[in-house]
């Protein structure tokens, strides 16, 4: 992407990075590392007319989450963030990831 001076990339890190749950420290401690990491280096490869964004999706409908996370926390999750959509699937979250490729020159960092 460097030699090409163009790029786009999207990371999926977690609500739960920005808000911390306590179901799974380690989880929401790795997802809020990835997102220091998406700001960082967006910041380092924007220079290259690269972009580095990341969504942070509500629960996402999968064997892990329905094992681990109480239906009481989804719940209120759900009513607390507008953009949650329970019994969201990572291939339904694709589009909103190819929305961000596509924008051109658009950097999400704040």
């Amino acid at each position: 992407m460097i030699s090409k001076r163009y790029g786009r990339i999207v990371n999926v890190s977690a609500l739960g990075a920005v808000r911390g749950i306590d179901v799974d420290p380690t989880y929401t401690a790795a997802k809020a590392g990835l997102l220091g990491f998406t700001k960082s280096i967006a910041r380092y490869l924007g220079k290259y007319n690269i972009t580095v964004n990341a969504v942070s999706p509500g629960p996402i409908d999968t064997e892990l989450s329905r094992k681990q996370l109480p239906k009481e926390m989804v719940a209120g999750i759900a009513r607390s963030s507008p953009w949650v959509v329970l019994a969201l699937r990572m291939k339904s979250l694709m589009p909103y990831c190819s929305l961000l490729r596509t924008i051109h020159g658009m950097s999400l960092v704040r």
